[in-house]
């Protein structure tokens, strides 16, 4: 019997054969490799371990900051940019319908519902809006532009957007940007009267792609 790392000299040296030699032999180089797979699988079971906590680092997270969202931005307000934006959605539709143009939006256009039949779920009015779910709406059919606002009561804000179909010669609303774009602002510590679109808004700051932090 030949050993692959040899006879182990000292059960040579007291009298044993080569081939006790190599049965003494084996046993050592098992116990190594055992240990070689327990330090495997024991480094596999802490990349496991280290994988779930990150995922329940992950699962915290996504519970804690919407709940923290709700505390700092309240729901009134979050309520009333929703609804500018399903009008602004309405409004677009009734644009492209209506050959380009924002002509008889509240009214309606030739063979072309208005933004009243198009947005049922909310309230319209060419006044002031007291309320998140009704839209005050102004437009120009010539200039091309469209402005909304809504008031959110319990934090007495009023959420406006400026949608401006093509260059303008003038501000819209405040909104001293005349390249066309949709442009969102808000007016704090407003009353209910002041938030009316085809008013003289002041006080506003706009911001583009989303509404700014009251």
């Amino acid at each position: 019997m030949i050993c692959e790392d040899g006879p182990v000299p000292e059960v040579l040296a007291a009298g044993g054969t080569a081939d006790e030699s190599c049965l003494r032999a084996r046993p050592q180089r098992d116990s190594g490799r055992v240990s070689d797979h327990l330090g495997r699988d024991e480094a596999g079971i802490a990349v496991v371990e280290l994988l779930v906590v990150l995922l329940l680092v992950v699962i915290a997270l996504a519970i804690a900051v919407p709940a923290l969202l709700s505390v700092t931005y309240p729901p009134s307000n979050a309520g009333t940019q929703a609804n500018l934006e399903t009008a602004l959605t309405g409004a677009d539709i009734y644009y492209r319908a209506n050959g380009g143009s924002f002509d008889g939006l509240y009214g309606g256009g030739t063979g072309v519902s208005s933004i009243t039949g198009i947005d049922i779920a909310l309230s319209f009015t060419q006044g002031a809006s007291a309320k998140p779910n009704v839209i005050s709406l102004a437009s120009s059919a010539k200039a091309g532009w469209l402005v909304l606002a809504a008031y959110a009561r319990s934090t007495h804000k009023c959420w406006v957007i400026v949608d401006q179909a093509r260059l303008q010669a003038s501000a819209v609303a405040g909104n001293t940007t005349l390249v066309p774009g949709v442009y969102y602002g808000v007016i704090p510590g407003t009353s209910p009267p002041s938030c009316a679109a085809g008013a003289a808004l002041r006080g506003l700051r706009y911001r583009t792609h989303h509404f700014p932090r009251p």
